[in-house]
């Protein structure tokens, strides 16, 4: 009998313990249903959220995503609100192509559960851009096509939007509005250039709704180069308004052009105005500032630069041997050689003549003229005047000024200083000018009342 209660009892307590574990279980399980639950409602809820959200405002979770604690019946439940920039086939998008470029922001809501007994809760969902918004990728690479990585890139319009190259070199900004936008760059990216030698702040990019674009962006740390400019005879200025046989003259106020096959500025070229003015007191060759300028380093492979003087490329020398090779050097400064290497203004020479009658002959003018001379680029000089003096040699040289000037072609005005006020205006081609480069030529003035030349002052 003993026995038979002692199991009877042992029955009992295994029962109980049963029936109890399994009331705990079930009551633990509805437990964990019920946070799961009202975690699933709370992601709902955030996803609703950020549905009602600007995009600008969501991708700002891109970077930084957006933690906050929802309440429900006295229990707290921890959110996180993300976003990422995603495409048609993956969630992580390249820049090898328009094709990989963002057209979806996909919204991420987690939940945690507060007893840490089920895992998180997450809901994702899809937001397509409205029908005047676009995706656009910023893709920079260095002078050798390589990717630049963790380089900060900042939208200027809403500096909020901003973010680091990832190991193809690119930014994804997506969802902006129809138009275009400007990026800037940081972490040492201030002393790089572009293409055009310019730093690397307000980039253009474009956003097209509808259409993903990628803006591909070189840069690299600028090269530098300081020319001198010197007539077709190799020198650098000489003695104006002499008596020794030459003829006055002085290389003029001056800039120069650099050309590069991969420069995407109009027809490649780009101008430097660099003043550079020579006189008679200065005998040095006339050079750009000491500091150079700054050049995007094109790898040799690209090909080099070619540089003249003038500040267009109408004053590009038809004659190779007249231009200039320059392949930059990496944070380098080149001087190119001033005897070998300098740029060519040749000597445009002009004899004034000017008759005082309509009856009388031309004859070398005695008194000074003022030459203001124009040249392809539209770049007006200082005026020049001419000698007045005649020559120890044989030669007369009353009448005469000489100056260097770019190639290409030439506008002289002539003003003969005298109270008739009158001037003549002369066109000179390309074509006109000798082997070396040097141009000659008479000018003849009427200076006279009814004479018919122009009249006023240069």
């Amino acid at each position: 009998m003993l026995i038979e209660v002692l199991v009877g009892a042992i029955l009992v307590v295994l029962i109980s313990t049963a029936v109890y574990y399994g009331l705990d279980g079930a009551g633990k399980a509805s437990g964990r249903n019920k946070n799961r639950s009202v975690a699933s409602f709370v992601a709902q809820q955030d996803q609703e959220r950020m549905r009602a959200l600007d995009a600008n405002r969501l991708t700002s979770y891109i970077k930084n995503p957006r933690n906050a604690t929802v309440s429900v019946d006295g229990v707290s439940y921890a959110v996180t609100s993300s976003a990422a920039l995603v495409n048609d086939t993956s969630t992580t998008t390249g820049c090898t192509g328009t094709t990989g470029a963002a057209g979806y922001l996909k919204i991420t809501s987690t939940v945690e559960d507060p007893t840490n007994r089920n895992g998180d809760v997450k809901m994702e969902s899809l937001l397509t851009p409205r029908s005047s918004e676009g995706g656009t990728t910023v893709q920079v690479v260095d002078q050798n096509n390589n990717p630049l990585v963790g380089l900060m890139v900042t939208l200027v319009e809403d500096t909020t939007r901003n973010d680091t190259t990832d190991s193809s070199g690119c930014v994804q900004f997506g969802f902006l509005k129809k138009g275009e936008y400007h990026v800037t760059f940081s972490r040492g990216a201030g002393s790089y250039v572009n293409r055009e030698g310019a730093s690397l702040t307000n980039q253009p990019i474009t956003a097209i709704p509808g259409t993903p674009t990628i803006t591909k962006l070189a840069s690299g740390p600028p090269a530098a180069l300081i020319a001198s400019v010197r007539d077709q005879t190799g020198v650098a200025s000489w003695v104006a308004n002499n008596t020794s046989g030459t003829p006055g003259g002085k290389v003029q106020t001056w800039g120069m052009t650099i050309g590069h096959p991969d420069m995407t500025l109009v027809n490649g070229y780009r101008g430097f105005a660099q003043a550079a003015a020579r006189d008679t007191s200065v005998a040095a060759t006339a050079t750009l500032p000491t500091t150079g300028l700054t050049l995007f380093p094109f790898p040799s492979s690209a090909g080099a630069y070619t540089v003249w003087a003038g500040t267009c490329n109408q004053t590009q020398p038809t004659k190779a041997a007249d231009v200039r090779s320059y392949t930059p050097v990496v944070s380098t400064t080149t001087t190119l050689s001033a005897t070998t290497q300098y740029l060519k203004q040749p000597r445009l020479t002009v004899l004034v003549r000017n008759r005082t009658s309509s009856s009388g002959t031309y004859q070398n003018m005695t008194t000074a003229a003022d030459l203001v001379v124009t040249d392809a680029c539209g770049k007006v000089y200082p005026k020049v005047t001419t000698n007045t003096t005649t020559g120890s040699t044989a030669n007369n040289y009353r009448g005469k000024a000489a100056g260097g000037y770019p190639f290409g072609a030439l506008t002289i005005c002539v003003d003969d200083n005298l109270s008739t006020t009158r001037r003549r205006i002369v066109n000179l081609t390309d074509a006109q000018r000798a082997s070396d480069g040097t141009i000659t030529t008479t000018v003849d003035i009427d200076s006279y009342n009814n004479g018919n030349s122009y009249q006023g002052t240069c």
